[in-house]
């Protein structure tokens, strides 16, 4: 089953919530050797968790975490809506010019 929860709906689900993040820890830190944090009870989380994204969650009909992925908000005042900005506004004037 898929599940579509936000971060702050993910209290809901807690299990799969920390099945998830354990899981991102295994993936990033052991088995790719990223440089992330890993907190006491095994989870990786960074800043973009904060900023309550969308979850797509594989639930196994276990009840446990098959995959996941996040989606970010892109504008507002969102963590990399700076970032994007100036490609942006670059993009709109060069579609301005075309018309």
């Amino acid at each position: 089953m898929l599940r579509y929860l936000y971060a702050d709906q993910l209290h809901h689900h807690p299990t799969l919530a920390r099945a998830m993040f354990r899981d991102r820890a295994d993936q990033f830190k052991t088995r790719l050797g990223w440089d992330v944090t890993v907190d006491a009870f095994g989870e990786e989380r960074d800043a973009y968790d904060d900023c309550n994204p969308l979850y797509v969650i594989w639930e196994t009909p276990q009840g446990g975490h098959g995959g996941s992925m996040r989606f970010l908000p892109a504008c507002g005042s969102g963590p990399h809506a700076g970032r994007w900005r100036d490609h942006e506004t670059r993009w709109h004037q060069a579609f301005r010019r075309r018309l």
